[in-house]
């Protein structure tokens, strides 16, 4: 009784069992990973006062994750390309499966319904880029040089035939897809210079997703207003001489149960400009983001259905805007 012999503390015993951190780095062990790699790990070298951050900023880092004040890798250290641990572009962009790659498959979507509802562009040299890079798109959907070069083909596609010769819709893409473009570009000089421009398909897409997202709802946002604006005349207002009632015409041709009636002409003259007018309004508010999505999707739905014109192409592409809200 009361002489047992003492137990050494756990801090002591853990000490014990780590080896100090020069004979880690005598053995050669490699620094943490940015991606998340399960490798052994050194303690980093420390921040020399000149490149000390400002109070509450982080430290710059590249586009690998790597500190900027650390240079270089060395040859004892994985990098790109060297080493069997070395991280891949999946690793250093973050999860392939995030949001810009959601969005990147409803934009590869968007740009094949455009290439169905005018199949004359099929065929032609712009038609074949465009399609290309919605296929390469579609295969591979965590690629950002892959969404990279279809915004280029959409938005060139546009500057080649004219915004007067196109549809309304198809600007609004190449303007998205134009934004898109100056996000990625500013990105890449923000995060490694000038020279990552090169290596630009290496990007955070996390990141590069939550830059590009309020440039998208804004640009959605505008179009409706053109539209509520640009419908606020006497022609639309009239039942013989509106689209609105020429669509419902055409939808009722397909669905014989709605009511042909004076009073539903009327009613889907004034319930669409309300609609369109409201749909802006829902979608910024974040309480009532989820009604206003539901209230936009039924809408497009029902103009995508239209047996005489071809708006699915338009609701492809609002669709692919709508995401940006979630």
């Amino acid at each position: 009784r009361g002489l047992r012999p003492e137990r050494p503390a756990v801090g002591a015993v853990r000490r014990a069992a780590e080896p100090p951190s020069s004979d880690r780095q005598r053995q050669g062990a490699a620094p943490c990973s940015p991606a998340g790699a399960a490798l052994p790990c050194r303690p980093l070298p420390p921040m020399p006062p000149s490149s000390a951050p400002a109070p509450g900023a982080a430290a710059p880092r590249d586009l690998t994750g790597r500190p900027t004040w650390l240079g270089p890798p060395s040859s004892g250290e994985p990098a790109a390309g060297r080493g069997a641990h070395a991280p891949t572009d999946r690793a250093l962009t973050g999860q392939a499966a995030g949001p810009l790659t959601t969005f990147a498959v409803l934009w590869a979507v968007l740009a094949l319904a455009h290439l169905c509802a005018y199949p004359d562009s099929v065929f032609k040299p712009a038609g074949l880029v465009v399609g290309g890079a919605a296929l390469w798109t579609l295969a591979t959907p965590g690629s950002t040089r892959a969404l990279l070069a279809l915004a280029g083909a959409e938005a060139a596609h546009v500057a080649w035939v004219g915004p007067v010769n196109g549809s309304n819709h198809w600007t609004l893409v190449a303007l998205a897809s134009l934004a898109l473009l100056v996000h990625a570009a500013v990105l890449a000089v923000r995060t490694g210079g000038p020279a990552a421009i090169v290596r630009i398909g290496r990007l955070d897409r996390e990141r590069l997703f939550r830059e590009f997202a309020p440039t998208g709802r804004a640009l959605l946002v505008i179009l409706y207003g053109y539209a509520v604006l640009h419908k606020l005349n006497a022609d639309y207002l009239d039942p013989a001489w509106s689209c609105a009632a020429q669509h419902y015409g055409s939808i009722r041709g397909r669905l014989p149960f709605l009511p042909d009636h004076p009073l539903a002409y009327h009613a889907t003259i004034w319930g669409s400009l309300l609609l369109e007018a409201a749909i802006p309004v829902l979608l910024l508010v974040r309480r009532t983001r989820v009604a206003g999505l539901v209230a936009a999707m039924a809408f497009h739905l029902l103009l995508a259905v239209n047996p005489q014109h071809t708006f699915y192409d338009f609701s492809a592409g609002v669709y692919a805007l709508y995401y940006l809200f979630l």
